[in-house]
């Protein structure tokens, strides 16, 4: 997939080479998005406009030759050639293309931590949407096949009580060398909390205990969870195929699905996790 060409407005500044980054207050950074939405939707309606006129070249050059007249076997030179230009054209947007589910994914992950948050907080923001096999997503090569690692969405800021947080979401892809052939591997949806040890204690003797607490969503499992004495740090996999696309603006495919679930539920076992260990430690407090 090319570079999708930057946005025109304000959001062009932050989004260059395929890479959106910005620091800003929620709303602007759902304002962006939307632009970036808006002109990929452009983009859609441009790649099926050529593929309707190429399919309309095909037509007259099978009908001139069926008419197997001079003024056909000229019209059918013109069709051709009309034929091919459109088909470039088509394919040339087809290779602008990005997933729409990366935006949506972003917008949504920026709505659900702006609820806990100060209205004049910043979030920083990185959100790529090139390909997963660039050569710089390479995390292992082998003989046969090339193992990719693609953290497409990272998102980190500070929630009103203090508490930092970092998600990051990661597509896996494995690629055969001689066939090519092509082999996701999933999502893995990441979230980081960094709190104040005054205030929640220091949940490090307890990992054992509370990871047999963790809840999963639809479509995801749990893969880890490290505790340190001022951090939380949960990873989640999602297995739906990430090459599904949106099906319309407002309606999200079974992987999107899958990660708005998943985002939703690790961000509630994190929040019982840090709300037990507040009662915890003010337990503690008050007994000594």
């Amino acid at each position: 997939m090319k570079d999708l060409p930057s946005p025109t407005g304000d959001v062009s500044k932050r989004f260059q080479n395929s890479v959106y980054r910005s620091t800003a207050t929620p709303e602007p950074i759902k304002s962006d998005l939307e632009q970036i939405q808006v002109q990929d939707k452009d983009l859609e309606k441009k790649k099926q406009t050529a593929l309707w006129s190429a399919f309309g070249f095909l037509v007259l050059v099978v009908a001139s030759a069926i008419l197997h007249t001079v003024v056909a076997t000229t019209f059918t030179i013109f069709a051709v050639i009309g034929m091919i230009v459109s088909g470039i054209v088509c394919c040339a947007y087809a290779l602008s293309d990005i997933p729409d589910m990366r935006y949506q994914i972003a917008r949504k992950t920026v709505e659900l931590v702006e609820r806990d948050m100060e209205r004049k907080e910043p979030i920083d923001i990185t959100l790529k949407l090139g390909n997963v096999d660039k050569p710089e997503n390479a995390v292992r090569k082998g003989w046969d096949r090339t193992c990719y690692a693609d953290r497409w969405l990272y998102l980190k800021g500070y929630f009103a009580d203090g508490t930092r947080f970092a998600v990051s979401i990661t597509e896996l892809l494995h690629v055969k060398t001689r066939k090519g052939k092509r082999k996701p591997k999933g999502q893995v949806l990441t979230l980081v909390l960094k709190y104040s040890p005054s205030e929640y204690g220091d949940l490090a003797p307890l990992s054992a205990q509370l990871k047999n607490t963790i809840k999963t969503a639809p479509g995801s499992t749990f893969k880890s969870m490290r505790i340190g004495s001022n951090y939380l740090r949960l990873s989640f996999k999602v297995f739906n195929s990430p090459y599904l696309q949106m099906q319309t603006a407002n309606q999200l495919s079974d992987t999107g699905d899958s990660l708005t679930k998943a985002l939703a539920v690790i961000f509630l076992n994190a929040f019982q996790i840090l709300n037990f260990a507040r009662a915890l430690n003010k337990s503690s407090s008050t007994s000594t």
